[in-house]
């Protein structure tokens, strides 16, 4: 009985300590956990979160070839407290996390650069994916994705 008290108290402890986690504390988390260089299939991959202002999230991605040219680049900003803490998603196979904005409303504004086709697109959307450095953390990260947007005034749909 003893074990099973203790157990139940350690997890409650855990969530409670998720939910007190400060607004800086949990961007370092997710800073921690999604900026990083990687390679695949023979290019090298870029991916970094960062708040530049207080509840703003600006993710940036590239993919590069040879000689450090970026070929493809993809950037979105949007206010935190637009986003809808519910809808918080994973893709743990491909370590992506998604967050979405509330009444599905086309806030995110993403860049694309496509090099070696010469285009560039602004374009706007409801949602934005952001890479995660492991599988393990991805569902980690997406929780305190929600946690931000909540701790920035993002709320759920009404219904």
């Amino acid at each position: 009985m003893n074990k099973i008290f203790i157990a139940i108290f350690l997890a409650t402890a855990s969530v409670a300590h998720a939910q007190d986690a400060s607004y800086e504390d949990t961007v370092e988390y997710i800073i921690e956990r999604t900026n990083f260089v990687g390679r695949f299939d023979g290019e090298t991959s870029r991916s970094w979160v960062a708040f530049p202002q207080r509840c703003l999230l600006h993710v940036e991605n590239s993919v590069a070839i040879q000689n450090g040219q970026i070929r493809h680049h993809f950037r979105a900003s949007i206010p935190l407290r637009e986003l809808d803490p519910t809808e918080v998603s994973t893709n743990e196979a491909y370590r992506w996390v998604a967050v979405s904005v509330r009444e599905k409303r086309n806030l995110v504004i993403q860049e694309f650069l496509v090099s070696d086709q010469g285009s560039h697109t602004i374009e706007r959307d409801n949602r934005v994916s952001i890479k995660t450095t492991s599988n393990d953390v991805t569902p980690r990260v997406a929780r305190a994705f929600a946690h931000l947007i909540e701790l920035c005034g993002g709320e759920k749909e009404l219904f």
